[in-house]
């Protein structure tokens, strides 16, 4: 049976639950609630596993409890326990450089500054790595450790809301469709205010 993993960073326990840096496990939480049926569930003490079979697919969904900066070793542990190959990740998580209501895919490159998704590189040693990111920017408070922790405000909520229906959209797609096709199809996409 074909597999894949969706991947959503963030950091656990409940100060950090609406905060910028835990989008990735938001939007787990979002694509669980809309299209999975959970089949199997561990909780490990690096990691969160959720399993599911869609589209003749076997879909495990993993959520590191290492904190963000250490994300790496507990994608490594799970790609040792289940032989996935690196083709089969996708790795989802903020970037504060994109704006709120945008997502980007992309199939390989550097982390851009992202803790997490930089630690996962070095941990399996390539960055040919698929990924979604999720934009939580621009960034409004001058030190960006604290940014990042801050949680959505109010005013966000409905262009957050939107960004991770998008990001669960993707997630789905890419679970039956050619990767690159879904990347062109959401990377143009943009929240719209109705009042621009």
């Amino acid at each position: 049976m074909k597999r894949i993993a969706m991947i959503g960073l963030g950091n656990p326990g409940p100060q950090y639950v609406s905060t910028r840096h835990n989008a990735g496990f938001l939007s787990l939480d979002e694509f669980i609630r809309r299209y999975a049926v959970i089949q199997k569930e561990e909780n490990k003490k690096t990691y969160q596993l959720y399993q599911c079979i869609m589209e003749g697919i076997k879909v495990y969904l993993l959520k590191p409890m290492t904190y963000m900066n250490l994300s790496g070793i507990a994608v490594r542990e799970f790609v040792q326990k289940t032989g996935l190959e690196t083709e089969e990740l996708i790795v989802i998580y903020d970037d504060v450089s994109l704006e709120l209501g945008r997502i980007r895919l992309r199939k390989s490159g550097s982390a851009g500054g992202q803790k997490g998704m930089k630690n996962i590189i070095q941990e399996l040693g390539t960055d040919e790595i698929k990924r979604i990111k999720i934009g939580i920017g621009p960034k409004t408070i001058p030190s960006l450790p604290d940014f990042v922790l801050s949680k959505f405000r109010e005013e966000e909520h409905e262009k957050l809301e939107w960004a991770l229906e998008q990001t669960a959209k993707a997630m789905k797609d890419i679970i039956k469709e050619d990767f690159e096709s879904v990347m062109n199809r959401y990377n143009g996409l943009k929240w719209e205010d109705d009042d621009n």
